[in-house]
């Protein structure tokens, strides 16, 4: 009889789907170049920034709403929003936080007085910040010719997970909506996430 050749087919390895993170972003330049490394490389995750037109949270709201829409999140799918405290009323930033309190894969992640004071507990504890321009000339101590790109900062994993344990600490009243007072972000709490799926 004949012999029956052996099979040497290989089992079909499924790579399991990256965890998607969908950001609208307040600022241009630094925001969208912070988070876009934590996808880089073999990292579990990617983050797809969003580009959006003027930058107020009505319209911040509007393009990552449409987006979901048009584009139904996976079950580990989440979408955040990413502002800063600025000149905003509270009744806009009271809207932001409404409508991400209707989805457990929704986040707002902002900083009282800007981006730049979440950049600046990667490498301090951040105390006595009062305003933005307190938090640039502080943040230029550490990265002297800061000017909103980020490329040029060349932070660890370490100084990142650094910068969570600051913000934690300083989240005491993690009840509210959002930080009512200067010298607070929860920026860490998206990027606990993106840290803990991530390789980079």
């Amino acid at each position: 009889m004949p012999q029956r050749r052996r099979s040497h087919r290989r089992p079909l390895i499924t790579r399991r789907a990256k965890r998607l993170f969908v950001l609208a972003c307040e600022g241009r330049n630094a925001e969208p170049r912070y988070f876009r490394r934590f996808s880089e490389s073999d990292s579990a995750v990617s983050v797809k920034c969003l580009p959006v037109a003027g930058k107020s949270p009505e319209r911040l709201l509007r393009k990552l709403r449409r987006n979901v829409d048009d584009n139904p999140l996976s079950p580990n799918d989440e979408a955040w929003m990413v502002v800063d405290r600025d000149q905003w009323s509270p009744s806009e930033l009271d809207r932001l936080s409404s409508w991400i309190q209707s989805e457990q894969q929704y986040g707002l992640a902002l900083s009282n007085p800007s981006f730049e004071y979440w950049l600046l507990l990667h490498f301090e504890d951040g105390y006595g910040i009062n305003s933005a321009r307190d938090c640039m000339h502080r943040l230029k101590r550490h990265i002297p010719h800061y000017d909103k790109s980020v490329d040029r900062m060349d932070c660890t994993q370490d100084q990142i997970r650094q910068a969570i344990s600051r913000a934690k600490a300083l989240d005491v009243h993690r009840a509210e909506d959002w930080p009512k007072k200067p010298g607070i972000t929860t920026v860490y709490r998206l990027a606990e996430k993106l840290v803990a799926d991530s390789t980079w």
